[in-house]
């Protein structure tokens, strides 16, 4: 007679398939921890899985080996000398064998100088990628009389404050197992990030010019504090603006100009700016006289152009300099042409002087030939320019 089989049967069975499943198995994988030189850690960790909503811990001894739970999410591993390393599981590439490998980098000693050791400092390190600044990867607080610690591997934004101070925004590159130095100044006021970055794409702009000057009011006149050229990261760093209310300028060669007021912050902090830098349309002019190429016509282009204008044709007249002129003035070519970039959409005067008139330009008086352009954004406008004597 064949009957069902005994429920300690049934379990087993169970049990047996539990073992035998795939997530089990992926249970059994392991972890295998490297420095940055492919060594085994010569120090212990503490690896930290996330799995479902929960968090499970285990400190892992010198050249321990981790055994990963199922279905982990991610992983952060640091200790006193390594890391800290965070992974998602979609990062992780098993080995021939099944098993993962971690390399959580040895920590730098970092060394923070400053002219009165006993000032107690708050230490913040912020990766550049960081898109708000407001926590950082790393904090730590050297006590009076202290001047060294462990920190995390890489290049930072390093912002160092101190109470009634204005935070000592610096860059800093950290190389494994070495020794780096940053060095405190202590300065009154607020300090400033700005990440410049193209409006398009998204991306860091490399090379463009930042200044910050104090925004003009109740009788105090605009005066400039600082300047700087964004890196390959798009950021530029300001420390301890005194202004109370400062304002930015952004300049780029193949980005329109751009301006922002009103920033402020409460003394002893900081804040972040993220200008988004616009492209704007390009012209390209072909100037001839008598049809024949004009080189080395002075070109100045004025905004706006007045409502009442309908020039399709240059005219000559005399033209009295203006305050509303953008950029220098350009010349043509030996081929008579012309070409401005960057330039925002609109309506514009193009106003050309024959060559060697740049004196008179400079004393804002000239005769030249008049004439409208408009200009679509993101494009490229292409004008033929015929004038006469």
């Amino acid at each position: 007679m064949v009957g069902r089989p005994p429920s300690s049967l049934v379990l087993c069975c169970f049990v047996m398939a539990v073992v035998l499943s795939p997530a089990q198995a992926h249970a059994d994988s392991l972890l295998r921890l490297v420095d940055d030189r492919g060594r085994g850690l010569d120090a212990p960790v503490e690896a930290c899985f996330q799995v479902g909503l929960r968090t499970d811990c285990a400190q892992v001894p010198p050249a321990g080996i981790v055994h990963t739970p199922a279905a982990f999410q991610g992983l952060l591993i640091e200790g006193e000398r390594h890391g800290p390393l965070r992974l998602r599981r979609d990062e992780m590439k098993p080995r021939m064998d099944g098993s993962f490998q971690a390399t959580v980098a040895r920590k730098a000693l970092l060394r923070v100088e400053r002219a009165d050791s006993k000032i107690p400092l708050t230490v913040s390190l912020y990766l550049p990628r960081d898109e708000t600044f407001r926590e950082p990867l790393f904090r730590a607080r050297l006590a009076a009389g202290e001047s060294e610690l462990r920190a995390p591997a890489g290049t930072f934004v390093a912002a160092l404050t101190s109470t009634g101070k204005a935070p000592d925004l610096q860059f800093l590159m950290a190389p494994p197992g070495e020794r780096a130095r940053l060095t405190y100044r202590p300065r009154p006021g607020w300090s400033l990030v700005v990440r410049c970055r193209a409006a398009a794409t998204g991306q860091p702009v490399d090379g463009a010019l930042v200044r910050i000057a104090s925004d003009p009011g109740f009788d105090r006149p605009q005066e400039r504090i600082a300047g700087a050229v964004s890196g390959p990261d798009g950021l530029v760093l300001f420390s301890g603006v005194a202004a109370p209310i400062a304002g930015l300028s952004v300049r780029h060669s193949s980005f329109l100009p751009l301006d922002q007021h009103g920033l402020t912050a409460g003394s002893g902090t900081f804040m972040l700016r993220a200008p988004a830098l616009e492209i704007g349309g390009l012209l390209r002019a072909h100037i001839s006289i008598h049809g024949r190429p004009l080189p080395a016509a002075i070109c100045q282009l004025l905004t706006p152009a007045p409502a009442s204008a309908n020039r399709h044709q240059p005219e000559k007249q005399l033209w009295q300099g203006a305050t509303d002129l953008l950029g220098l003035p350009a010349e043509s070519d030996g081929s008579g042409r012309l070409v401005l970039a960057g330039m925002a959409a609109g309506d514009y005067d193009l106003f050309l002087s024959p060559p060697g008139s740049e004196g008179a330009i400079l004393a804002g008086l000239g005769w030249g030939f008049l004439t409208s352009v408009s200009l679509p954004a993101l494009a490229t406008t292409e004008i033929q320019l015929t004038v006469s004597r």
